[in-house]
């Protein structure tokens, strides 16, 4: 505690030695558990009118230092020399140099401050047992692919370092990388708690990514000509902790010769409250994976769905003019940003990774995923998006959320003597967030799917209306079935064969009462007759037969063949959707809707 203490005033000093101007409004603390935080030492009843942190240039740390001490090192990361340059300011013995300056001395108060291991509450650093709260989560499943990203981008950077960094050091960190992804969970905590690590260590390497993942800034609020993606670290400003309700302004101004990074907190503020930064409107899987820590009742909150698609897939979506998804479109900042969404096609990335889509609650069934949906449920004879297609894409998203909703609830119980109780809660909060995602969305689609059926309601038809109506099916089922009500045909599970039963019927054989077959059905079965390349369904011999023996002696007996049910169960696939939950077939007349 009083280590701590001694750092942030150390740190506290530097930065004013060098510049920095703080509001004596504003007093950083320590505690065990929460780590450095920021408060008021008097009320404010008014919102500031002025910074309460402003940074000059020569404090940040961005990548012109690390291209001076590395020099331009190829085929990289945007931010992977600036991290390597702060794994070394953090555990290098030596000095560190660049434009004339020891970084490691000239830095040393900052860094110093700086948490480490678990400290960060990193879900890299969390053991088995807590990641156990993680079970079936959109996080849980992709933290191995997210150390070993940073593992690939680590080992990347190790080979572009030129020959004069290649010291025994060095050398022995290879070698690690030949055994990483060896490595059980165990072995590889255990491999981070070591009490020293080179700076060109994996170890390192992830935690430097952890604290950029945690406190880096946007390049370009300093410098708009900057590469897109590239980040800066600004030391004191990113002591404050995050609030997605908090108002703050964000600046960089030119004082003089001076450029100066500075942050307002627009909050009214009463004596001892945190004064807090915002980070964006960030969900609770980003703060946790990043930042360490969940919010409770995140109204940012969000779910992702990942939808892996072939090349041709993906080309034919956006020839189709299917939005392709960017991470851009989905990241908001807490600042005013100049980005323009890409327009371009399918990358790389798309293929390997699958096109990313998050669900959130203010937009509980994204557009482009139902389009994709849509797109990927036309049958072959649709050529543009339908009122059908739109309805089983619907009904194919909620199948997919259900799944995961179900997973969700499913997870290991926690020895809680293993397990730090505040990650616990942090994860927790996380998976109540992700559940109620789930459930709105799966509310919103049912309501959706409703309001459909309803505005096209003359164009949707199901067995239960088409019985109510057909007194020839009726008159037929009830003669030799002795069936008189429709939930009978439900209860002996016949559903199928009377509508196939109903189609041959009226496209066979005239009307006894002017009812008449939808002419869309007609037209499919008429059209899939002439088709020559049509392959009978020998499943449906054994259903002809034992129709034969039913309607025996009845005019349709001719027609009950298993090519004519064949041509009957195609229509009803080419013309209808079902419903997974009650299994219920849906009649859907052909429709194009508008994108």
């Amino acid at each position: 505690m009083e280590l701590q203490h001694s750092n942030i005033q150390a740190l506290l000093g530097w930065a004013k030695e060098n510049g920095a101007l703080i509001d004596p409004i504003l007093e950083f603390k320590y505690k065990e558990g929460r780590g450095v935080y920021g408060i008021a030492n008097r009320t404010l009843d008014v919102p500031s009118t002025s910074p309460q942190i402003k940074i000059p240039q020569n404090l940040i740390i961005k990548d012109d230092l690390a291209i001076s001490h590395f020099g331009k090192l190829e085929g990289i990361s945007v931010n992977g020399a600036i991290k390597l340059l702060v794994a070394k300011l953090k555990y290098s013995n030596g000095q560190v140099w660049a434009n004339g300056t020891d970084l490691k001395s000239f830095f040393a108060p900052y860094i110093n401050l700086l948490p480490q291991g678990k400290e960060t509450n990193s879900v890299f650093f969390w053991n088995e047992e807590e990641l156990k709260i993680l079970e079936n989560t959109n996080l849980g499943g992709a933290l191995d692919d997210k150390l070993n990203a940073i593992f690939d981008e680590w080992l990347s950077l190790l080979k572009s370092l030129p020959s004069k960094f290649h010291d025994e050091e060095y050398k022995q960190d290879l070698e690690f990388a030949n055994t990483f992804k060896g490595l059980k969970r165990s072995e590889f905590l255990e491999y981070l708690s070591m009490t020293t690590h080179s700076w060109t260590s994996f170890a390192s390497f992830l935690w430097s990514t952890i604290i950029f993942t945690s406190r880096a800034f946007p390049h370009n609020i300093i410098d708009s000509k900057c590469q897109p993606g590239q980040a800066i670290l600004l030391p004191l400003i990113d002591l404050l902790n995050h609030d997605n309700q908090t108002k703050v302004e964000w600046k960089y101004e030119t004082v003089q010769t001076k450029g100066y990074f500075s942050l307002n907190n627009k909050d009214i503020l009463k004596e001892g409250d945190e004064v807090l930064n915002n980070y964006g409107a960030k969900g609770n899987e980003e703060l946790l994976l990043g930042y360490g820590f969940a919010i409770e009742n995140n109204k940012n909150d969000s779910i992702a769905l990942r939808v892996k698609l072939p090349l041709e897939k993906i080309n034919s979506l956006y020839q189709n003019g299917v939005k392709i998804p960017r991470i851009e479109d989905y990241t908001q900042f807490a600042f005013d940003s100049s980005h323009q969404s890409d327009t371009s096609g399918p990358t790389e990335q798309d293929i390997q990774n699958g096109l990313l889509y998050f669900v959130n609650k203010s937009s509980l069934i994204p557009e482009n995923l139902l389009q994709l949906f849509s797109f990927l449920n036309r049958n072959e004879t649709e050529n543009s998006f339908t009122l059908r297609s739109r309805l089983e894409a619907l009904q194919q998203l909620r199948s997919a959320l259900d799944r995961k909703k179900v997973l969700l609830n499913d997870f290991h119980v926690l020895d809680q003597t293993k397990a730090d109780s505040k990650l616990i809660a942090f994860g927790d909060i996380y998976r109540q967030g992700q559940s109620e995602i789930y459930k709105l969305s799966i509310s919103e689609i049912k309501k959706t799917e409703k309001d459909l059926l309803n505005q096209y309601k003359s164009k949707i038809q199901t067995l239960k209306k088409i019985y109510k109506r057909d007194e020839q099916l009726q008159e037929l089922l009830s003669d030799n079935f002795c069936w008189n009500r429709y939930d009978i045909i439900e209860q002996e599970d016949f559903v199928d064969a009377t509508l196939f039963i109903w189609i041959i019927l009226h496209v066979f054989l005239a009307s006894k009462d002017n009812y008449e077959l939808p002419n869309f059905i007609t037209i499919t079965f008429k059209s899939l007759s002439l088709n020559k390349q049509l392959q009978v369904n020998e499943q449906f011999n054994d259903l002809a037969e034992y129709l034969l023996g039913i309607f025996k002696d009845h005019e349709i007996e001719q027609y009950l063949t298993a090519k004519n049910l064949t041509l009957a169960s195609e229509t009803i696939r080419l013309n209808s959707y079902t419903r997974p939950s009650t299994n219920e077939i849906i009649i859907v007349e052909p429709l194009s809707l508008l994108r």
